[in-house]
């Protein structure tokens, strides 16, 4: 069996997951990372009050 670990894509969000995955791996647990994308990491370029505010790093892009 292997646990998924679900993360943002960021370089921030990636490191602490490959550290924790990592200390997981150690104790023999096989692990898989799933970056999970929103339309708040996509639409960089756009103010968040245009993109919709609240909930744009919730909705999963689809």
């Amino acid at each position: 069996m292997v646990l998924r670990a679900g993360t943002r894509g960021s370089r921030l969000a990636m490191a602490q997951t490959e550290r924790v995955c990592g200390m997981l791996e150690k104790l023999g647990i096989k692990t898989e990372i799933v970056v999970i994308k929103t339309i708040g990491d996509d639409r960089t370029n756009v103010p968040m009050h245009q993109v919709g505010g609240q909930g744009i790093f919730g909705g999963l892009e689809g």
